[in-house]
């Protein structure tokens, strides 16, 4: 039973069924007794700060998944709210997905090369820095990772690079690749042979420390320089105490996830253009005169410029009347850094929350592989279907970066999850 005292909860939350819960004070669902029930509650209360709004209203009608979500922080709840819908309801289908949820959170990760040791750093800042052909010879040499004010820079807060040079064997080609950095004090920009390929927090004057989120930025194709050299340069900004890379592991790292076998890959060219329009999800919309891009890239890939803020992807489907009468998954990759999903002008699913970095709801939501049950209902067979996808980038590479993008059965991807766990 719980006490008075852990009953007392400090501030002004809002409970998953959207209820006030204040100091001294439990929702009434919890006075009624079931202390279970009341400790899942709490659990969720706790990770509430993760839940955008159409969460918190599927979760209010959805008790079970209520219950077991504080477990699985790291699931997509656009599957969750998709997984408890009637339509794909069934036990063995549920505890599989439940089971196989670390598997599908993150990509499978295999270090290839230790990039730890001595890098070039200096204090200050200069955009020429990034550039792979810039001479750093007179730069000092400190060990990564290791906090630079144990390394001949007490005291020193503010802007400061680091650089390395590497090679990268040429049988790595083939596989998708993967840069580590550990942990980072406070904020920093990840640039490779000069193309930014990640960051995290915000530099000022919008100051955001990220000094305790892991750095684990994907590669675009065509940025590595296989059996050349290579050169790392990040720019990092620390507030107070200590800065730099302090907390591995730091090296290049392989994906080695299992294949999928697609009823319908839909990468390719799609149609895209920046800003923000909600008129764009809808199928009646013409999107002719959008710019034609590559997907899966970095939008960074494409545009003259870097892009930070809400961009849209648009996509026409025919979809065979065989193959719209099974249980269908769309596969939209991972995306940099939130999404909204969008199947013939309804949302079919969201993973993270749009606006300032504070607000959203995962911190490596560009590590997420896009996962999306087709409601059959929502299905035109044999015609023209429109997937749109809104995006926002946060800084650092953008939009839809990596695949797998397609079409896949549920039989199939229940097959590939089993094939990661093992």
């Amino acid at each position: 039973m719980l006490g008075k005292r852990s009953r007392r909860i400090s501030g002004s939350l809002e409970n998953p069924w959207g209820e006030p819960v204040r100091a001294g004070k439990w929702p009434r669902r919890i006075q009624r007794g079931r202390p279970m029930a009341a400790s899942f509650l709490f659990l969720r209360v706790l990770h509430c700060v993760q839940l955008s709004s159409h969460d918190r209203k599927f979760f209010r009608r959805n008790r079970f998944a209520l219950t077991l979500s504080p477990f699985i922080p790291q699931m997509n709840h656009g599957i969750l709210r998709q997984l408890f819908s009637p339509v794909f309801y069934s036990a063995p289908f549920v505890l599989l997905l439940l089971t196989a949820t670390s598997s599908w959170s993150q990509p499978s990760l295999v270090q290839e090369l230790d990039l730890s040791g001595d890098w070039s750093f200096e204090i200050g800042d200069d955009p020429a820095w990034k550039e792979r052909g810039f001479n750093d010879a007179k730069w000092e040499v400190v060990r990564v990772p290791g906090e630079w004010e144990n390394q001949g820079f007490p005291g020193y807060d503010g802007f400061a690079w680091y650089r390395k040079r590497f090679l990268v064997p040429k049988e790595l080609s083939q596989r998708e690749q993967y840069l580590q950095l550990g942990r980072i004090d406070d904020v920093d920009v990840c640039y490779l042979n000069g193309k930014t390929v990640g960051s995290t927090g915000q530099f000022p004057p919008d100051y955001l420390t990220a000094w305790s989120d892991r750095r684990i930025y994907p590669i675009p194709e065509g940025t590595l320089r296989y059996g050349k050299e290579n050169v790392i340069a990040i720019r990092v900004y620390d507030y107070h105490l200590r800065g730099g890379l302090y907390e591995g592991p730091v090296g290049l790292f392989s994906s080695r996830a299992a294949e999928i076998s697609l009823k319908m890959d839909l990468s390719g060219l799609w149609k895209f253009k920046l800003g923000d329009n909600r008129k764009w999800s809808q199928p009646d919309y013409s999107a002719s005169e959008w710019q034609s891009v590559p997907v899966p890239s970095g939008w960074e890939q494409v545009l003259d410029s870097a892009w930070d803020g809400i961009a849209w992807y648009r996509l026409g489907v025919t979809i065979p009347r065989d193959l719209a009468k099974e249980k269908l998954i769309l596969l939209a990759g991972q995306i940099d850094d939130a999404d909204e999903t969008f199947f013939n002008g309804k949302m079919i699913g969201a993973t993270g929350e749009f606006g300032k970095m504070k607000s959203i709801g995962c911190r490596e939501c560009h590590l997420l592989e896009r996962a999306y049950f087709l409601p059959p209902d929502l299905i035109a067979p044999g015609r023209q279907n429109i997937i749109a996808i809104r995006v926002w980038d946060r800084g650092g590479l953008g939009g839809i970066a990596r695949g797998p993008i397609g079409i896949v059965t549920r039989r199939e991807y229940l097959r590939h999850i089993r094939k990661q766990q093992k």
